[in-house]
């Protein structure tokens, strides 16, 4: 068996989780063990169902609180834990953990880019510079979502590395197929009629842009009023000040909270149209769960068009509202059967990708015995 430590900011069910929970959920554990370390005081979601697996997680000291404690925490953890292999998943700042990895003798370290945001400033790209720099200090193995992300952490010349690789974001396809019994039991549920529905899956942080959607849902209830209704599934810092937003707005009746939740999938199903109008994004893995409902997608044209599986997506800038306001008014109810085997078919169905996965890990750390 070989034991893996992720390192990562928390277990809340959030997209970089849950990826890793699926995958995890799939391997065959008699081979495989994934233990965690998060920088978050709090137990997600995610943490009991994994101890189910023979996971054990660590809760560290955040990094903003204590960069020292943080680093000392971490590599107690690694000197302890006799890790094969320690993969950490918070882009530019996984540095200190890979290089103490490297410092105890981890053979195998793994930087897993998550992200993409690509600079706007020389002072940014010079931080970025010297990050990539440290971060390759400390890893010897380069993994990403996607091409884009790749670029974003490790440089322009990433694809041309050997010790590179692309993990899909895969997901469940059947559990994210559509299914109309699941849409008219849910949708009676919430007590839904004629109402289009808009879903947004993510975090309250700021580069979800929750403050458009809010303003979104605003300018189409001046439109067309009691048209429309806005469900937000998840959670973070940011969600009291959008709560307090939206009653300032008097939109409490058309905008609900609905909390980190298990039943993406249905809440998917239930719904006529998923927001996305991130400010940047690695490879959401919200826009394949959405794909393969066959659910119409709105997504900002900062995110990569890598997360193209279907015809159901489109790409809006969003400094552009009107544009969103008109793909919304024009939306009509198509059938959404068939979606769940197209994202299947782009190689992102969670059975088959995380047998590769597994195999991955298993053939690099051999190799990396006979070096």
């Amino acid at each position: 068996m070989i034991r893996v430590l992720n390192v990562l900011s928390s277990l809340d069910g959030g997209g970089v989780e849950m990826i890793l929970f699926n995958y995890y959920s799939h391997m065959d554990h008699s081979k495989t063990q994934f233990d965690f370390v998060v920088h978050n005081p709090n137990e997600g979601i995610l943490e009991a169902p994994l101890k189910k697996m023979g996971s054990d997680i660590y809760h560290v000291t955040p990094k903003h609180t204590s960069l020292l404690r943080n680093i000392i925490e971490i590599d107690t953890i690694i000197k302890n834990g006799n890790y094969d292999i320690v993969q950490c998943h918070q882009n530019f700042s996984s540095f200190t953990t890979l290089l103490c990895a490297r410092l105890r003798g981890v053979k195998v370290r793994v930087a897993h880019s998550h992200g993409n945001n690509p600079a706007k400033t020389l002072q940014s790209k010079l931080r970025y510079t010297f990050f990539r720099s440290l971060n390759r200090l400390g890893a010897n193995y380069f993994f990403a979502c996607g091409e884009g992300a790749g670029k974003w952490l490790f440089g322009k010349k990433w694809t041309t590395d050997s010790h590179s690789k692309i993990i899909n974001n895969a997901i469940d396809t059947k559990r994210f197929a559509y299914d109309p019994r699941i849409r008219k039991r849910m949708r009676k549920e919430y007590s839904l009629k004629d109402e289009i529905v808009l879903l947004h899956v993510g975090r309250f942080s700021p580069e979800k842009n929750h403050k458009f959607m809010v303003e979104l849902l605003e300018a189409l209830q001046s439109q067309k009023p009691d048209t429309y209704t806005l469900f937000f599934a998840g959670a973070g810092t940011l969600e009291k000040e959008i709560e307090e937003l939206v009653h300032s707005k008097q939109l409490t009746d058309r905008i609900h909270f609905l909390g980190n939740r298990k039943d993406i999938p249905e809440l998917l199903n239930m719904s006529d149209i998923f927001l996305l109008p991130s400010v940047h994004e690695g490879f959401p893995v919200t826009l394949i769960e959405a794909q393969s409902t066959g659910i119409h997608v709105l997504a900002s044209k900062s995110i990569s068009r890598e997360t193209k599986l279907t015809d159901r997506i489109s790409y809006i800038s969003v400094n552009d509202m009107q544009n969103w306001i008109i793909a919304i008014e024009s939306y009509k109810a198509q059938g959404r059967e068939g979606y769940s085997q197209m994202v299947k078919e782009h190689g992102f169905d969670i059975l088959k990708e995380s047998k590769k996965y597994q195999n991955h890990l298993m053939t690099i750390f051999a190799e990396s015995k006979i070096r």
